[in-house]
């Protein structure tokens, strides 16, 4: 880490101290306006319990999934050396949203197993599951340019999970439902400090494991092949990058729902601010991906006040035409 903050050491203070800003705006814009005095002097204050039982934890939240969409994208991308791959573009933030729906639809208490959520469980092996679909069905095509491949079977199995999650929901007997759509559209809704103790640790584990498979995605740059004669096991970093990614996409879901485009936009931005090295990209796309969620969450809150957006709609909004930026670059 040292030596990686010593060779951009200006670039990377920016981006934190963007999100120190990003974070503390969180924290004190929305609907409804806190009074920096009145939680100094009354620890007990409507403004006190607004800021540290309401905004904290839905800010550490979003502080959270930013990090790890933007940083399980970028492994997506070096991996399949595709920038336009991301998890919702494959189809995996569908593919684990069939599971958590599910759990949530279900009789099952959503904290059977102790500290761990029933949802998180559930979403997880759904996002394994859909990841292990798309790396099949790819396998089975031989077409020399995989990367659109997968692009193109992402694309259509994440519609085939989406219709499949509204399925679920139309014939659901669960009368709580009606709560599920708005987090379908990606919301920090109602969080608290339970759902972080919930999410830490699968979090936690998913960022470690892709800063730890960062190094081989390097000697990816110049093919598969390549890579196996200077010792990269393909078949387990495609299991590492399966696993650990798929976590992280699963405590995402569970924490906001679908919300895209935040893996699309920051490792593509920070390739024009740092050289091409793995860890520094993940690392850089881990941050500024914090950023740009906590600011669409303050604008779904500040927009439209009193009235709330779903911060998924906000990410679309910004992402969509940073996406055809890139399809035009890369035809350019």
């Amino acid at each position: 880490m040292k030596r990686i903050l010593s060779t951009n050491p200006s670039k990377f203070l920016l981006l934190i101290l963007i999100l120190i800003l990003s974070f503390f705006l969180s924290l004190f814009l929305g609907a409804e306006k806190i009074n920096i005095e009145s939680v100094l002097s009354d620890p007990e204050s409507l403004d006190s319990i607004l800021l540290f039982e309401l905004r904290l934890p839905r800010s550490i939240l979003c502080l959270i999934s930013g990090i790890l969409l933007a940083s399980s994208a970028a492994v997506f991308q070096m991996f399949f050396r595709n920038y336009l791959a991301e998890p919702g573009l494959l189809g995996i933030s569908s593919g684990a949203t069939v599971g958590a729906v599910i759990a949530q639809i279900s009789s099952i208490p959503l904290f059977a197993f102790g500290c761990i959520s029933v949802i998180n469980i559930f979403s997880f092996f759904s996002a394994i599951l859909s990841s292990l679909i798309l790396i099949f069905i790819c396998s089975r095509n031989r077409h020399p340019d995989q990367s659109i491949i997968v692009l193109l079977c992402g694309t259509a199995l994440g519609t085939l999970y989406s219709a499949l999650t509204s399925l679920i929901i139309i014939v659901s007997s669960n009368k709580n439902i009606s709560g599920v759509y708005s987090w379908l559209m990606g919301t920090f809704n109602g969080k608290g400090f339970d759902d972080i103790k919930f999410l830490m640790l699968p979090a936690l584990i998913s960022f470690l494991g892709l800063v730890f498979i960062s190094n081989p995605l390097d000697l990816l740059n110049g093919g598969e092949n390549s890579a196996q004669s200077l010792g990269v096991n393909i078949k387990i970093l495609r299991f590492l990058v399966l696993i650990f990614s798929s976590l992280a996409i699963s405590v995402c879901v569970c924490a906001g729902g679908i919300i895209g485009f935040i893996g699309l936009i920051a490792p593509n931005l920070m390739r024009k601010f740092f050289k091409p090295n793995s860890r520094v990209l993940i690392l850089a796309s881990a941050i500024s991906g914090a950023s740009l969620l906590l600011v669409a969450d303050t604008l779904s809150r500040t927009l439209l006040a009193p009235a709330e957006i779903p911060c998924g709609i906000i990410t679309a909004f910004i992402g969509i035409p940073f996406f055809f930026s890139l399809i035009f670059k890369k035809v350019r």
